[in-house]
């Protein structure tokens, strides 16, 4: 049986403005598939790990000086996962004249919420709690 994505009307429109296609996946079917969700999270925790642990950094700039120098050095020269015969990079230069170009303006996100931040480093925007990175001497943030 198909499953069914709900999602709410700016996502929709956002979805078909980019052209994508929405692919649910079953929570329950990571037991019994690991090429759904798991792929995904996995994804994220090498992010996590090799990138984020530990790293320092003291401006916006600087932190993504260092995500470029790390994706270009690190994360682009891995194996590609599940087949060895090539790296990250070869497999993205492969795949890139095969994607749609970019829309010519952006999607319109803004929306501009004035919100206080307790003693944690979380704010709640909608339904989504957001991280503020509590070293950096910023007193607005700009959250889209």
């Amino acid at each position: 049986m198909p499953l069914i994505p709900e999602c709410n009307r700016t996502s929709t429109s956002q979805f078909l403005y980019r052209d994508l296609e929405v692919m649910p996946c079953r929570a329950e079917a990571q037991r019994l598939s690991s090429n759904q969700k798991g792929r995904v999270e996995r994804a994220i925790r090498y992010v996590r790990e090799s990138f984020w642990a530990g790293r320092r950094f003291t401006t916006l700039e600087d932190c993504n000086r260092q995500a470029l120098a790390w994706r270009d050095q690190v994360a682009h020269q891995r194996p590609w996962p599940g087949d060895h015969s090539g790296t990250v990079e070869q497999v993205f230069a492969e795949e890139q004249p095969r994607l749609l170009p970019l829309p010519a303006h952006p999607f319109e996100t803004d929306l501009v919420l004035p919100l206080c931040a307790g003693k944690t480093i979380y704010l709640r925007f909608g339904s989504q709690p957001r991280s503020l990175l509590p070293l950096l001497p910023w007193t607005g943030w700009m959250i889209q």
